[in-house]
């Protein structure tokens, strides 16, 4: 049995306008939305087990951008829908910490010295 999986989500950033409440904590946000459908691999009774969900998040990243929080919630329902064989309604949190670091690398140059006789 094949699976699959579609999903669409949204980010919107509140304030996009450079140097307009540059330090303000909501120029440094972005918040995200989603809706997701799985057909799973999994069957029962040969019913192929679905899960439809939607999300929810915020996330804020500090002054200097290399550190990000995102907190967020997901709504969903898995299971058989059509027969009602299993059913699960589910809420999810997450929280998580992003850190980005960013390098510089600098690569010198050899040059090769041949030996001529």
């Amino acid at each position: 049995v094949n699976s699959h999986r579609y999903g669409v989500g949204i980010q919107w950033f509140p304030i996009t306008t450079p140097g307009l409440y540059e330090d303000k904590i909501l120029n440094r946000m972005v918040f995200e939305g989603g809706l997701n459908y799985n057909q799973s691999y999994l069957q029962i009774s040969q019913q192929q087990v679905k899960d439809i969900n939607t999300s929810l998040g915020t996330g804020i990243s500090n002054k200097n951008g290399n550190l990000t929080a995102d907190i967020g919630f997901e709504i969903g329902q898995e299971g058989t829908f059509s027969t009602n064989l299993i059913n699960e309604h589910y809420v999810k949190f997450y929280c998580s910490f992003i850190l980005q670091h960013y390098y510089l690398f600098i690569f010198k140059r050899y040059k090769l010295k041949t030996n001529t006789l």
